[in-house]
């Protein structure tokens, strides 16, 4: 009896053993690599390992279950198997608050595993994502702000974008009432300016530098007051109203004044080194340091003129019969502006309205030419209001979307080095930056070495969500250009105007660790 007892136990233990062979897990093994992106965007990926045997029948479901102070959780993507016992996935989330520094992600890991049985296997797992809010990396002291605004409003008239305006700047140096009406030209453009930001700013509007080139009213606007001004500027009228005469000390005065006016609004839109700095803190500040920082900026923009009120330069007196010749050369400029505006302006427009614009200039030019005025005028008045009905209704090409954040964060996690570059066609210092830096042979060289991703946002028309990405990095406006990889995955932030150098250090600086 006590053997035949033995053999029970022994049969027992070991059909036990057989059971036990087949159960499931009941732990699996689970680990988290995060990283941030954007400053406020998260991306992980999530390992899963099984015991030897085991394998997974299906991929693996996760849904989140705890989101504090987190929102938009996205996975899983990229799914990638390890062997058969394993696999790789990522996912995305968003801080909600960025002011708050602890953030709780809970996860439910569901799997679907096989050996001699199948079952269904369950992981609760906990990730905390340390988000302390962006610290800037300068003082906030309002004279050190207003000392960056006046070297970036001087900076801003070398930049790029004052091409085209170049020549009508030219204008008002010579005689002392067109630098005066240059100088009121310029301060008067950015007072209207700096009170239509802190409106916006008052009714928690989203506000950025220089995006009202995004709108296509205000771009026909600046259009038909440009037309109007480079027929001014070649003598083809001689009045701005019935009673207003734009002639004598007057018509030079206000002349450059309203020359001035629109270089301002065609400089605005790019930021300049400095300038952006100061421009973040200005629009983050109150409305008096909004006020004070744009008034240095004004200052540093009229710079020159207020150098040659006290130094006068008589260019072209000093030139002769050339004075002529030059002042025909610099009146070139509000032409070169003009087209430029148009040219803008024909990015929002259908076919049948820009034949309709480009027309009607050429009719009104030409009946100024042959002294038709009161046949322009009406031409005018019947026409220009009809383009502006018919922006509404135009085909304007809405911004390509397609939540950049996120693609971004799935491509460095999968170690590939990402070029992002926003860029606009009204934005000749981004423009300047793609062809010229970014063009470079020994950028393309190390472009080529890295396998590096380009990537591009075009802000032509409104779009918000590469607004959002730029007001993240503390930056008001465009060029924006950022170099993410598995050596820097929150990106490397290059300046306004960088050189190919800077391009190359921050290519080799992202591409460490693939």
């Amino acid at each position: 009896m006590k053997v035949f007892a033995k053999k029970r136990i022994f049969i027992l233990l070991t059909l036990c053993c057989a059971v036990a062979a087949t159960l499931p897990p009941q732990e699996l093994r689970i680990s988290v690599d995060k990283s941030r992106l954007c400053g406020q965007t998260f991306v992980g990926r999530l390992s899963i390992s099984l015991p030897d045997g085991w394998k997974l029948s299906d991929r693996p479901h996760i849904s989140p279950i705890v989101l504090k102070n987190l929102k938009d959780f996205r996975g899983p993507e990229n799914y990638e198997k390890i062997g058969g016992s394993g696999c790789r996935m990522d996912f995305s989330v968003a801080i909600e608050n960025p002011d708050v520094a602890d953030n709780l992600l809970q996860l439910n890991v569901e799997c679907h595993i096989c050996r001699n049985i199948c079952a269904i296997v369950t992981k609760n797992i906990s990730i905390i994502f340390d988000h302390a809010p962006e610290k800037s990396p300068v003082s906030d002291s309002l004279w050190f702000f207003l000392l960056l605004g006046l070297l970036g409003g001087f900076i801003l008239n070398l930049m790029p974008c004052v091409l085209p305006v170049l020549l009508m700047k030219l204008k008002s140096f010579g005689l002392r009432k067109a630098l005066l009406g240059s100088v009121a030209g310029n301060y008067s453009c950015f007072a209207i300016f700096t009170g239509f930001l802190a409106l916006m700013k008052i009714g928690g509007e989203e506000i950025g530098w220089g995006m009202y080139f995004q709108n296509p009213v205000i771009l026909e606007i600046m259009t038909i007051y440009l037309f109007l001004l480079t027929l001014y500027s070649f003598g083809l009228i001689t009045t701005a109203t019935p009673s207003f005469r734009m002639s004598g000390d007057r018509g030079v005065f206000w002349g450059n004044f309203l020359s001035s006016v629109m270089a301002s609004l065609v400089a605005i839109p790019c930021t300049a080194p400095a300038l952006g700095t100061a421009a973040a803190f200005a629009l983050r500040g109150s409305i008096p340091q909004l006020c004070a920082v744009f008034f240095a900026i004004a200052t540093g923009f009229s710079m020159p003129q207020l150098v040659a009120l006290f130094v006068p330069l008589k260019i072209p007196q000093k030139l002769g019969r050339f004075g002529v010749f030059f002042k025909r050369i610099v009146d070139c400029g509000v032409l070169i502006t003009f087209l430029w505006i148009f040219w803008l302006l024909s990015h929002s427009l259908d076919r049948s309205t820009f034949w309709t614009h480009l027309t009607t200039f050429s009719l009104l030019t030409l009946l100024l030419i042959k002294k038709h005025a009161r046949a322009a005028l009406l031409l005018g008045m019947v026409v220009f209001p009809w383009c502006l009905s018919r922006l509404d209704s135009a085909s304007i090409p809405e911004s390509r979307r397609g939540d950049l954040t996120r693609r971004i964060s799935l491509m460095v996690a999968a170690k590939r080095v990402v070029i992002f570059n926003i860029t606009a066609a009204w934005c000749p210092t981004c423009l300047y930056n793609k062809s010229k830096i970014l063009g470079d042979a020994r950028v393309q060289q190390a472009i080529r070495n890295h396998g590096v991703e380009y990537l591009e946002g075009d802000m032509t028309h409104r779009n918000d969500e590469l607004m959002e990405i730029i007001r993240r990095r503390r930056r008001v406006g465009i060029p924006f250009t950022v170099v993410y990889g598995p050596g820097a995955q929150e990106g490397i932030l290059l300046g306004e105007i960088f050189s190919p150098e800077d391009a190359v250090e921050a290519i080799n600086t992202a591409a460490k660790g693939i």
